[in-house]
């Protein structure tokens, strides 16, 4: 895909040289094209664009995790415990 202009995407088809050079990094990775063999087809740019934001989303997760993790333990600290109607116990 390039892009020729603000807001606007043409897509091209990658050139045999390109194609190459993505298969030989892949191998090098020991990667392959698993969605060509279960869907028959490449990733579409949309596909591939929504695993990206999903990578990202879980990354961001993971980043937070920390943070999350010490608001859960102060906030399981100051809980209050439910006696009956009207009846808590705060500890």
């Amino acid at each position: 895909m390039t892009l020729p202009g603000r807001g606007r995407a043409v897509e091209r088809p990658f050139a045999p040289a390109e194609l190459a050079a993505f298969r030989e990094g892949l191998a090098d990775l020991g990667l392959t094209y698993r969605e060509r063999a279960l869907l028959g087809r490449d990733l579409k740019a949309d596909e591939a664009r929504y695993v990206i934001e999903m990578a990202r989303r879980i990354a961001a997760i993971l980043l937070l995790e920390p943070a999350l993790d010490a608001d859960y333990e102060r906030v399981k600290a100051e809980t209050c415990a439910w006696l009956g109607p009207s009846v808590l116990s705060c500890g």
